[in-house]
């Protein structure tokens, strides 16, 4: 067994497992009144920049991209230690 497959609270037979992932929601702080300041043009820039930046962190800490939004990234790994490098 995994270290991040333990067995439901309350289950002794060990028939049933859950299975321990890391949800992330991240976004950039300050976006809206940096478009509003430079522009939409600059905006979009720096959500592609950042959007490169998250794929990047998040696969190399053995994590996947699920959805990108805007100056929004969300991303799922397997366990937390995974995504914190242990």
């Amino acid at each position: 067994m995994a270290d991040d497959d333990r067995p439901l609270p309350g289950r002794t037979d060990g028939t049933e497992h859950v299975h321990i992932r890391t949800f992330l929601i991240a976004d950039v702080r300050g976006y809206t009144l940096f478009t509003q300041e430079r522009g939409d043009e600059a905006a979009t820039k720096l959500a592609a920049r950042f959007a490169d930046v998250a794929r990047e962190v998040v696969k190399e800490h053995g994590g996947s991209v699920i959805e990108l939004r805007g100056d929004e990234a969300q991303a799922i790994a397997d366990a937390l230690g995974s995504t914190l490098g242990d």
